[in-house]
């Protein structure tokens, strides 16, 4: 049986990971702090593409949502 619980601890720890890779490169930009923006790029994500993560995603709200909806067809 699949557990959605490990595909949601990895996909949401490979985007924390993605998230404070680019915290961290605004950190050490100097200069001053208005207007810094994040500059994400494919090589942050699996195999250098995000549409991985997305799909990831997009399969775990589907699986959340069947859980939640057949036990309501029940009663």
């Amino acid at each position: 049986m699949f557990h959605i619980s490990k595909l949601v601890m990895l996909v949401g720890t490979k985007l924390q990971h993605v998230v404070s890779t680019l915290a961290l490169e605004i950190g050490e930009q100097t200069g001053p702090s208005i207007g810094n923006q994040v500059k994400p790029r494919d090589g942050l994500f699996w195999f250098g593409k995000p549409d991985i993560s997305l799909r990831l995603i997009q399969f775990i709200i589907f699986q959340v949502m069947i859980l939640i909806y057949i036990p309501c067809q029940i009663y």
